[in-house]
């Protein structure tokens, strides 16, 4: 029943919410300690490689999520075809890695100065390693298993703030934040020990695929894999822009505005992690479009009503922040408050696109949406830094948003 949906994403809501306070804590550090210049240049270090550690993902998440749900896949039960599954993702997955590994160590050494270079490919290539254990998340929440990620993000964000405390307390370099994709990789490297020794029943044979089948998996990952590229590129893409077209003090303003806006996105996430299970396991059910709807309706109410506290609450986050030092990001994030409300919106309809096989549609509105943001910074952020990326940021969501809604509705898109 849809009720499941709604009860999961709350109880994922709640574990994930304490994750986000203690990341949300630990940027408000960085932006407290750093200044506006070095904290601009961080930001422009992790948007760069948020680019690449979605693309590490390969695809793969939502392709197991499909494939586990399909085909009725548990971890406690064994199935000679699931073992397949997991050897063949595994070793496609190592290959990725380590070809992205590669390529981003040659970019960054053509494009990043010297200052810079050092930072970039510490911060780069431990977070880049965590793609090794994308396929043990994946398995986790396709067989609704959401808890354990939730623990671990706790984990994580506990042992990141821990770590920036020491940094600061005993003044070491600022250049040693670099550093903190440590804790998630030992971590998370932890958790995969765990799957594989008591979590996976019946795995004792590890099978490498042939260069065929690698290929086939590439085939069959690559329009998840295009969308999880072109969705990264459009979240990040404006404080690459602003970068270019203005400079590091807007970049810092904009991601000041976005610190109480993002965070909440994983209520966002929290819900897809439901609603895509939920819909791959019933599509063939007969209260699938009533569910359907009901699922839509949900996300719109959440969204609306999360983004308008947020928006009443604007004069107060950023009155006193840091002595003003981030007083220019108040009127941005009045503006980027509503990106929540659209993209609550466009989750339900995109996870009802993909438990339908309609992966191709979605990529065509992300490149849809992408042009249209780069033509909408091009002509705002010159005039208007930080405040024109961020109109550009709405207006694109909301006029793709309105296409694929009528888009649905019009061709009545059925599995």
């Amino acid at each position: 029943m849809v009720r499941k949906v709604i009860s999961n994403t709350f109880t994922y809501i709640l574990g994930s919410g304490i994750a986000q306070i203690f990341s949300l804590i630990f940027v408000l550090l960085l932006m407290d300690q750093l200044s506006i210049e070095d904290y601009g240049g961080y930001t422009l270090v992790i948007s760069l490689v948020a680019i690449f550690s979605f693309v590490i993902d390969g695809g793969l998440t939502g392709y197991i999520i499909r494939e586990f749900n399909n085909k009725k896949y548990q971890l406690d039960q064994f199935s000679k075809e699931r073992n397949t599954l997991i050897c063949d993702v595994y070793s496609y997955q190592v290959i990725v890695t380590t070809s992205l590994m590669v390529i981003y160590t040659i970019i960054v050494y053509v494009t990043v100065n010297e200052n810079m270079f050092a930072n970039y490919l510490t911060f780069g290539l431990l977070t880049l390693l965590l793609g090794l254990a994308t396929p043990v998340f994946a398995f986790f929440i396709a067989n609704e298993k959401r808890y354990i990620i939730v623990a671990k993000d706790i984990f994580i964000s506990i042992a990141r703030l821990i770590l920036i405390l020491i940094f600061f307390k005993f003044s070491f370099d600022s250049e040693n934040i670099y550093w903190i994709p440590l804790a998630a990789l030992f971590i998370s490297i932890f958790l995969v020990i765990i799957f594989f020794k008591n979590i996976l029943k019946g795995f004792d044979w590890y099978v490498i695929p042939t260069r065929k089948k690698i290929i086939k998996i590439f085939k069959l990952v690559s329009p998840f894999l295009m969308l999880s590229l072109f969705n990264v590129i459009y979240n990040k893409l404006d404080f690459l822009m602003l970068d270019y077209y203005s400079n590091i003090q807007e970049v810092a303003f904009y991601a000041g505005a976005t610190i109480f806006v993002y965070p909440f996105m994983f209520i966002c996430s929290a819900a897809s992690s439901s609603i895509l299970p939920y819909l791959s396991r019933n599509i063939s059910g007969e209260s699938y479009n009533n569910d359907e709807r009901i699922i839509f309706i949900f996300m719109v109410v959440l969204g609306g009503v999360l983004s308008s506290i947020l928006f009443l609450a604007s004069t107060f986050l950023y009155t006193n922040l840091f002595d003003g030092k981030y007083f220019a990001s108040a009127e941005i994030y009045k503006i980027l408050v509503w990106y929540l409300f659209i993209v609550f919106a466009y989750t339900s309809l995109s996870n009802s696109l993909i438990a339908k096989g309609k992966i191709i549609t979605l990529i065509y509105m992300n490149i849809a949406m992408i042009a249209l943001n780069v033509l909408l910074n091009y002509w705002l952020i010159p005039d208007f830094g930080a405040r024109g990326a961020a109109y550009s940021t709405v207006l694109s969501e909301v006029i793709i948003l309105l296409f694929l809604y009528f888009f649905m509705k019009g061709k009545n898109v059925n599995a």
